[in-house]
């Protein structure tokens, strides 16, 4: 790996974490899709072709670049979840415990799993960010919420678990993705302190 492929690789992640957390599901399931085999690698082939498709990336160098990028032991496959974990990045403390504090307030029951039905009556969308702006109405943001949560959800459930319950973990997936396009820990915590009036 040289620093012109580090270099478009960081800019590759960058145009896909602006896409926000709706963007990086949709990549997630592009991937998905194509693994037939579902092991979880894709080739530079297919790599190169979700790229493009989700137009990130518009030449095989730029696509062989990230690639090479992430294929660390020259395999000639990578790892697509390394892949987007790379993007998504981890919240730090800060933002999981208030995302933390979130499914807490939810969990009224405290079975460590709440149910999407309580989200929706739950969720408000008043004081949110693009709401108090006029960028959004409440009902968008609200249906923009539930269809990436349930995206999400959906993506990462195992076959045993019930499609109306949420646990920590998923919930806590779908912060993860939602805290890697917010810079500032400030506004990530005024989205969530206004969303479920923590």
């Amino acid at each position: 790996m040289n620093e012109e492929d580090s270099e478009t690789a960081r800019q590759i992640i960058e145009k896909i974490k602006k896409r926000g957390s709706r963007g990086i599901v949709g990549m997630s399931r592009t991937f998905a899709l194509i693994d037939r085999n579902r092991n979880g690698l894709l080739e530079i082939d297919d790599f190169e072709r979700a790229l493009k498709d989700y137009r990130i990336c518009t030449t095989r160098a730029q696509a062989e670049s990230v690639f090479r990028t992430f294929d660390i032991d020259n395999s000639g496959v990578i790892q697509y979840s390394e892949f987007l974990r790379a993007v998504v990045g981890h919240m730090n403390d800060f933002r999981r415990d208030l995302a933390e504090q979130a499914f807490r307030k939810l969990d009224t029951d405290s079975d460590n799993h709440i149910v999407k039905s309580d989200i929706k009556r739950r969720f408000n969308a008043k004081r949110h960010p693009d709401v108090t702006a006029g960028a959004r109405s409440e009902e968008e943001v609200l249906c923009e919420f539930l269809d990436t949560f349930e995206a999400v959800h959906s993506a990462y459930a195992s076959k045993t678990s019930s499609e109306n319950q949420v646990d920590l973990a998923a919930w806590l997936r779908y912060y993860n993705y939602v805290s890697c396009n917010i810079d500032s820990d400030g506004y990530f915590a005024q989205l969530l302190q206004n969303t479920f009036d923590l």
